[in-house]
């Protein structure tokens, strides 16, 4: 069904597929209003000093950008090596490739801010093998979409409860480890099982 609705779209220009994006959003958050009592909410409770036209106002920027965001999946589903380069520029990569070639271990911390899927193609910018902690998805169709589109531009993933396994065992083979991460969550503490 996802690729019956979404596959034709990935022939599209990028200029139309952001146009769709807009109509998607007027349905969504003026017929569907998916999610939009607790998005309120959840707004008038973070911003008590706004205004009810100030919130209002943040709502519709945040589905608008909810739904761009959505669609990007379908444009990095097609995306070329060489745009994705053109769209994703990083700064001060030296540093990173500098701590490689000394061996260390790098982290990468980053928020749920734009498009977290796209800085992925960081991985082809350092020789480190970019590694990145990931939620297995409970639909195992959408879990195998995500991680081939994930790893389109050599990000490597690592289940959650993997992860420190994972990167002990690539520090034993003394094989330097960048790990990205979207760090702006509460974690859950768990008991480790060795």
């Amino acid at each position: 069904l996802f690729w019956l609705v979404f596959g034709p779209m990935c022939i599209l220009p990028t200029k139309i597929i952001y146009f769709f994006s807009d109509i998607i959003f007027i349905l969504n958050y003026y017929v569907l209003r998916y999610r939009k009592k607790v998005v309120l909410k959840n707004l008038y409770e973070s911003f008590p000093e706004k205004s009810s036209e100030e919130i209002k106002s943040i709502a519709r920027k945040f589905y608008r950008h909810l739904t761009d965001v959505f669609l990007e999946y379908i444009i990095l589903m097609r995306i070329s090596f060489k745009n994705m380069r053109k769209r994703m520029q990083y700064k001060n990569v030296e540093l990173i490739n500098e701590q490689y070639r000394k061996g260390k271990d790098v982290m990468l911390v980053m928020g749920h801010l734009g498009n977290w899927e796209w800085p992925g193609s960081f991985a082809s910018y350092t020789p480190y093998g970019l590694c990145s902690v990931y939620k297995e998805l409970h639909n195992p169709y959408f879990d195998r979409f995500f991680k081939k589109l994930r790893a389109r531009f050599g990000l490597q993933l690592f289940e959650m409860k993997d992860t420190f396994r994972l990167t002990y065992a690539r520090r034993q083979k003394n094989i330097p480890t960048a790990l990205a991460l979207i760090a702006d969550q509460t974690p859950q503490w768990q008991e480790m099982k060795y």
